[in-house]
């Protein structure tokens, strides 16, 4: 009787992006390569997907809405088992529940509490979201030139990232308030504190006009009274003390920046902010 294959992979995840799979996988001993297999049925019948000499896998072949199952083999020698099996569903920017969960553009001014301007980012879906080749990007109320700040990596299913921005000096030189949170990536655009337009999208590339329109777009915040692109209309004016936040923690969002939106103190979070879930069942 044959030996049964040794065991396979262990900790395979899967992180989604637009019309793209991330797999990531514990390293198995003695690897030569890994055989990367998906199925769009739980279970299989599985196909090839492609090889990997790494534990890590991108899959660009896949179609958006579609959900898919995949598995992992090692090659040591001869092939293992498979993996644990794992699902994704790739789709559109606007359709990952990736939103904009809080803004502040009076850092290191008279009164903030904390030094630098910032945007957080939320996860409020129910996948992981792969942020490479994404960034957020900001303009003034009315102007049309975009700045962008890239993102990177994978930001889990009920978890914030929190993106620095420039430090104000209306302390005696110095940024006034305190340090924020490690952000989880750094920037250098010295937001307006009072109005501007924030987009979170999935290119680096700077937009262009007043008020983008592209299939790229995941999320846009026109804040203050002169802000000149919104989701319907504008969220309210902050301040040097108030950033503007949604409700429920960053899980609220009908596209109205308006009534979505409230200017109260910030609160920044990152990576290490405990998840919050939205309700959802377990993911």
């Amino acid at each position: 009787t044959p030996a049964p294959p040794a065991a396979g992979p262990t900790g395979l995840t899967a992180a989604v992006g637009n019309a793209t799979v991330l797999l990531n996988w514990n390293a198995v001993g003695g690897a030569t390569s890994y055989n990367v297999k998906r199925a769009t049925v739980a279970g299989g019948p599985y196909s090839p997907a492609g090889t990997s000499p790494t534990p890590t896998f991108t899959d660009n072949t896949v179609v958006n809405a579609t959900t898919y199952y995949y598995v992992v083999s090692a090659i040591v020698g001869s092939e293992t088992s498979n993996s644990n099996e794992a699902s994704a569903t790739p789709n559109t920017p606007a359709a990952l529940g990736m939103v904009i969960s809080q803004l502040f553009g009076g850092g290191g001014n008279t009164g903030a509490p904390v030094q630098n301007d910032f945007i957080e980012v939320f996860n409020r879906g129910t996948q992981n979201v792969v942020v490479n080749g994404w960034s957020v990007q900001y303009a003034s109320g009315t102007g049309s030139t975009w700045t962008p700040t890239n993102l990177t990596g994978v930001i889990p299913a009920g978890r914030y990232f929190l993106v620095q921005e420039a430090a104000g000096n209306s302390c005696a030189g110095l940024p006034c308030g305190v340090v924020l949170p490690t952000p989880d990536a750094s920037g250098a655009i010295a937001m307006a504190g009072t109005a501007g337009k924030v987009v979170l999208v999935s290119q680096t590339a700077a937009l262009s006009g007043t008020c983008p329109s592209s299939v790229n777009i995941a999320d846009l915040v026109g804040y203050g009274t002169t802000a000149n692109c919104n989701e319907t209309a504008n969220a309210p004016a902050p301040s040097n003390t108030t950033g503007d936040l949604p409700g429920n923690r960053g899980c609220t969002d009908t596209n109205n920046n308006s009534t979505d939106f409230a200017a109260v103190a910030p609160n920044p979070r990152n990576s290490a902010t405990p998840q919050n879930s939205c309700g959802f069942v377990a993911f």
